[in-house]
């Protein structure tokens, strides 16, 4: 008898001791939009659109805690056939080892909610670890949550950063087609080089329209410009505007560098020969739009006079348009070292 009560009493401290602790979550009470539209009321409606979207956007906390948890919801959107729901809805876990960003996991969308709730990462040592949580690219985020076991210390960090970059572009810039949030080329030289990329990229509406350049010109103490627009505009709007958009940023920023980038050379472009011949003299008519800002003596302005941006195998894209992880990866192998000169520079 006296064997069965022991027995009893080891097997309830044991299965005690198994019982998970409560989660505690801490709210993250701030915007996940990149701009006040209310502010700005005379934006095309695709920027309004995608400047809901949090691409770009992050959170930095402190914690001990053995496992971190996620409550959020986004705003129901359209399903995009060349993004990945990680990059469109989910969110994404770095942490700081010893001064590098490393990636943890993802946060997984729910597939039958716009809100989720899902364990990141667990079983883990429980010492003091300064975290980046990657928003989603492609979506309204409206809400969010970081769940820690009851009991782990929780310290929200603000980032000081030494420089600001600005980058106005496409859907390329936004992140498509990265497989998740924190593989779009803004975050991942935002932790290569411990600087702020700031993503203005808008799928489809990076077409350097006035209104954009004086929203953009707005943005305080920012200390280079990357201009990655090309992709969306056409060459009579790159012929009538690129002047226009430099001298509204340039009315406010005018000391500030401005790096024109060409556009990567679409794969389907290849075989589809309009679409071939409009990339080619996209490219060409941006060239010939900066060397005409020299020409009327616009300084510290710079064409990434790049080639080959994906690769050569024609391998880098999703859909013959957009950069997969690999595509990006070539992206930057070409695009960082005209970077970095510049960065040395002015920096």
């Amino acid at each position: 008898m006296q064997k069965a009560v022991l027995l009893f009493f080891l097997i309830t401290a044991l299965s005690w001791a198994q019982t998970p602790k409560s989660v505690v979550y801490h709210p993250v009470n701030e915007s996940f939009v990149r701009l006040d539209t209310l502010a700005y009321t005379d934006l095309p409606l695709g920027v309004k659109r995608n400047g809901q979207h949090s691409a770009g956007l992050y959170v930095d906390f402190k914690t001990n805690a053995k496992q971190i948890k996620a409550k959020w919801c986004v705003k129901p959107s359209g399903v995009f056939s060349y993004l990945s729901e990680v990059n469109r809805r989910g969110l994404d876990l770095y942490a700081d080892v010893n001064g590098t960003y490393q990636y943890v996991r993802s946060g997984f969308p729910s597939a039958n909610s716009s809100c989720s709730e899902t364990t990141i990462i667990d079983q883990m040592a429980g010492e003091s670890t300064t975290y980046r949580l990657y928003f989603p690219l492609y979506s309204e985020l409206e809400q969010l949550e970081i769940g820690v076991e009851e009991g782990a210390t929780f310290e929200r960090i603000t980032t000081v950063v030494d420089r600001r970059i600005l980058v106005y572009g496409s859907s390329i810039t936004q992140g498509a087609s990265a497989s998740r949030p924190g593989m779009a080329y803004p975050a991942q030289l935002e932790r290569k080089y411990g600087y702020a990329f700031l993503n203005y990229g808008f799928g489809g509406s990076a077409k350097m329209e006035a209104a954009v350049a004086r929203l953009l010109a707005d943005i305080p103490s920012v200390d280079l410009l990357l201009m990655d627009c090309v992709p969306n505009s056409s060459v009579d709007e790159i012929k009538q505007r690129t002047a226009t958009f430099v001298k509204l940023y340039r009315e406010k920023n005018p000391t500030v560098p401005i790096v024109m980038i060409p556009s990567i050379v679409r794969e389907v472009g290849y075989f589809n020969t309009v679409i071939g011949a409009r990339v080619t003299a996209q490219n060409k008519q941006f060239k010939a739009e900066y060397e005409a800002l020299v020409q009327a003596g616009v300084k510290n302005i710079h064409y990434l006079d790049v080639t080959n941006l994906l690769g050569t195998d024609h391998e880098g894209t999703s859909d013959g348009v957009h950069p997969t992880d690999l595509g990006f990866a070539r992206w930057l192998d070409v695009v960082e070292p005209h970077l970095e000169d510049l960065f040395n520079r002015y920096f």
